[in-house]
């Protein structure tokens, strides 16, 4: 809950009955990078070699859970969806513009329950896109 001009917020998604809007694209990404990017950070020489990679190649290697929905999953068409999926883009962006790329390639690899961790560990996939702990 937040206090808002006398008025108190309480949405998750969206806005609430009162017109407050808790659930930003910055509370987002945010949040992603909490749950699924902080467990790795004492990973840290590993992260520079990925980035590295990833200027070099031009792409990055996105992995998701295809039956996490509604946080990710895969349509009907094939195509990657969810709430993460969307997060994870707007991260490809950032990152691009970080690294000064013209373009980026993304591939989605999918990833299971068991083994997502292990396949940022062993270099499979770059960056999980799910709400993930480590624990």
């Amino acid at each position: 809950m937040l206090a808002r001009g006398g008025r108190i917020c309480r949405a998750w998604f969206g806005k609430d009955r009162y017109g407050c809007r808790l659930w930003t694209p910055g509370v987002a990404v945010a949040l992603l990078l909490a749950l699924t990017v902080l467990p790795f950070v004492q990973a840290g020489s590993a992260s520079g070699a990925t980035l590295d990679r990833v200027r070099q190649t031009s792409s990055l290697t996105l992995g998701y859970r295809t039956d996490a929905q509604p946080f990710s999953y895969r349509e009907a068409s094939g195509t990657p969806a969810g709430y993460s999926i969307a997060l994870c883009l707007k991260i490809v962006d950032e990152v691009k513009a970080e690294l000064k790329l013209s373009s980026l390639a993304v591939e989605w690899v999918p990833v299971t329950l068991a083994d997502r961790f292990k396949d940022v560990q062993q270099d499979k996939v770059d960056l999980l896109c799910g709400a993930d702990s480590a624990h």
